[in-house]
Order: structure tokens, then C-alpha cells, then sequence
């Protein structure tokens, strides 16, 4: 069943209200929005706190909208602004998503390392899960292998409201790899992201996601039971 549609009660920002559920969904539109449409970068923690970078955030959105004249920080319902941040909702906003896990070629990084690549119509984001420091998303890209059958290995989910490529980020994330009895080739991949407050968990399909792996390079593949956690983050984002 999909939420509802995303409404604020109160204003949000300099002087605001700052109910946390509506900050919770300021934060959550202003995620959606590309950088080159004024959103955050990088992505706000949505957390229901109004601290100085959601603040920011609000503000830097508004001059893209409407120069400095009109940032004054704050949000409020159904006003210029807000109807702004649904226009957005509306254009780069998805809720059927595809999830692959990719993997390097070259040998340039360890079997520790997972990316993951998330998909949807007109958009796209690659996404790095582990402890080690991020690696340039130039040099990802390049490395990056995409054999045909790889292509067709992903997983499809559906979330309870509109998303942006970036609206995955979380601060904690679990993989899970086990070997396949059936296919010395693949592996039974569980990926679980944990969001930063758990009332946001429901609210989203994306929490644990399982599928098959193939893996093009045996080398690659762990040996066993293998976990990797740690940040899931941006590390480059399409749209259009």
C-alpha cells in the first residue's frame, strides 16, 4: 500500500513551527531536488531537526527559486515554496526502483568493497557501502563492468512515496552474502539499510532487499558467509 501524499501542518525553518514530522518531509522533498534545481548537496539526514544545514538547505533552494529576495529560510504549508518542492517531488520523484550490485574491474579494489547502482525512469545513483574512505566516482565509473547479464540480475521494490536518486543515503548498512548451493557462480545477496529514526522505516519498502548475484569474476566472490557494514552513500547521481 502506498502513504500518503506528503503535507506539512506548519512552517518549517527560521521561526518555524518545526514539528519534526513536518521537518521530517522538508527534508525528505529538498532530498529529491537535484543540485542543479537548488537540493542539498550533499543530502540532508532526515532526522525532524531544524539545525543549521536543513536551514541552509531551505535557503539555498529558495534563491535557486527566487533569488535572494525571497530565501528567507523558511517553509510554509501550501505556500510558494512548498508548492515548489512538490513541482519537484513531481518531476524527479519515483517510486519503482531497480537495485543492482556491480562490481570493479581490474582488480582495483578488494571484495570488501560493494556498490550498488539504483535505477529508475530518467535517473540513476551509485552507491558505495563500506567503512574504507570513498573512492573518486570518476574512477568508479570508468572500472565499473556491466555484462548483459548483469543487467538483467536486479531487483525491483516499490516505496511508499515518491523518491530521488539520492533519498537512499543512510548512515548504516548491513550486506550479506551467502553462498548459492544450487550456482557455484552466484551468491544470495541480503542488503538491510537502517534509517536514522525508526518511524521513518515505515514508510519505505527499501529496508531489507534480497536477490541472486552472478558473479563475473569468481576471484571476486567471498568465500562463505561474508558481511561488509557500514556508510551507504552517494557517490554519483544521473538525472534525465
Amino acid at each position: 500500500m502506498l502513504g500518503q501524499p506528503r503535507v506539512i501542518t506548519g512552517s518549517v525553518g527560521v521561526k518555524g513551527r518545526n514539528v519534526p514530522a513536518d521537518t521530517d518531509v522538508v527534508q525528505e522533498l529538498l532530498n529529491i531536488a537535484p543540485p542543479a534545481e537548488g537540493g542539498p548537496q550533499p543530502v540532508l539526514k532526515v532526522d525532524g531537526f531544524v539545525g543549521p544545514k536543513t536551514t541552509a538547505a531551505i535557503q539555498r533552494f529558495q534563491v535557486q527559486r527566487f533569488g535572494w529576495s525571497g530565501a528567507d529560510g523558511r517553509i510554509d504549508p501550501d505556500q510558494r515554496t512548498f508548492r515548489w518542492l512538490k513541482v519537484m517531488e513531481g518531476q524527479y520523484g519515483r517510486q519503482q526502483f531497480k537495485i543492482i550490485k556491480t562490481e570493479l574491474a581490474g582488480g582495483v579494489h578488494g571484495v570488501s568493497d560493494a556498490y550498488f547502482a539504483i535505477m529508475a525512469v530518467g535517473m540513476s545513483a551509485m552507491y558505495s557501502l563500506g567503512r574504507q574512505p570513498e573512492p573518486n566516482p570518476a574512477h568508479i565509473v570508468q572500472h565499473l563492468t556491466f555484462p548483459s547479464d548483469l543487467l538483467t540480475a536486479f531487483r525491483t521494490f516499490q516505496t511508499q512515496t515518491p523518491r530521488g536518486a539520492r533519498s537512499f543515503e543512510t548512515k548504516s548498512a548491513t550486506e550479506t552474502i551467502f553462498p548459492d548451493p544450487g550456482d557455484p557462480a552466484r551468491s544470495l545477496i541480503f542488503l538491510h539499510l537502517d534509517f536514522p529514526r525508526a518511524d521513518l522505516a515505515t514508510r519505505t519498502d527499501f529496508i531489507d532487499i534480497g536477490w541472486s548475484h552472478r558473479w563475473v569474476d569468481l576471484a571476486r566472490k567471498p568465500a562463505g558467509f561474508h558481511a561488509t557494514q557500514g556508510a551507504f552513500h552517494v557517490l554519483a547521481a544521473h538525472f534525465g
